[in-house]
Parts: structure tokens; C-alpha cells; sequence
């Protein structure tokens, strides 16, 4: 029996790591390498993914910002625009003011209103 000790105590053991699932691994250093390869392409393909993403989320960023400026762009325009013509209208009602009160001799009353925006502005 002592002859066939070096031959039983292996095979108990393998019969025990086969009965438990934990059959050792057989190692192939070319397949761990196709593994790690292909993983690594798998990460690499995720981040293209990402970046494409984010690239994509930054031309809408800067398509928002363009379309934000044009229409601040196009207000200050507007507002510069009312403005002067609002300065023509005062320039003209002033004139008018003055032949009132030139043709009666009365100064013309503004109304309470109009004073409070001469004032402000």
C-alpha cells in the first residue's frame, strides 16, 4: 500500500477539488493574452463611445451658447432701436411743446407721468 501513496493522495485531492467545483485553471498564457487584449478593446470601444457622447454634448453646448448670443445680440438691436426712436418722439414733442406754448403763450402741461420719465432717464 505504501507503494500507491504518492498516487492516492493526488487523486483524493482532485476528486475533492472536482466534487467542490474548484477544478484548478488551466493556464494558457496565449489565451490570457487574447483575454486581456480583447478586454482592453471592449474599454478602449466604451471610451470612443464616451467621447463621442461628450464631443456630441459639447457642439450642442456651443450650438446653445451661438443661438443665446444672436438673441442677445438681436435685443440689444431692439432695445438701441427703441431707444432712438423713442429720443426722436421726445425731441418732436418738445417741439410741439414749444409752438403751444409759443402760439399761446402758455407753457404746455405734461402730464405727471411723462416727468417721472425724464427723470429716470
Amino acid at each position: 500500500m505504501s507503494e500507491y501513496a504518492p498516487y492516492i493522495i493526488p487523486g483524493v485531492v482532485a476528486i475533492i477539488v472536482a466534487w467542490l467545483g474548484l477544478k484548478p485553471k488551466k493556464t494558457d498564457p496565449d489565451q490570457l493574452l487574447r483575454d486581456d487584449l480583447k478586454y482592453m478593446g471592449e474599454r478602449v470601444e466604451q471610451q470612443r463611445k464616451i467621447s463621442e457622447s461628450l464631443e456630441a454634448q459639447v457642439d450642442e453646448l456651443r450650438r446653445d451658447r451661438d443661438a443665446q448670443k444672436h438673441e442677445i445680440f438681436s435685443l440689444k438691436n431692439k432695445v438701441d432701436d427703441l431707444w432712438s426712436r423713442m429720443r426722436k418722439v421726445v425731441d418732436y414733442a418738445r417741439v410741439l411743446e414749444n409752438r403751444i406754448t409759443g402760439l399761446t403763450g402758455v407753457p404746455h402741461e405734461r402730464p405727471s407721468e411723462l416727468d417721472e420719465i425724464f427723470e429716470r432717464h
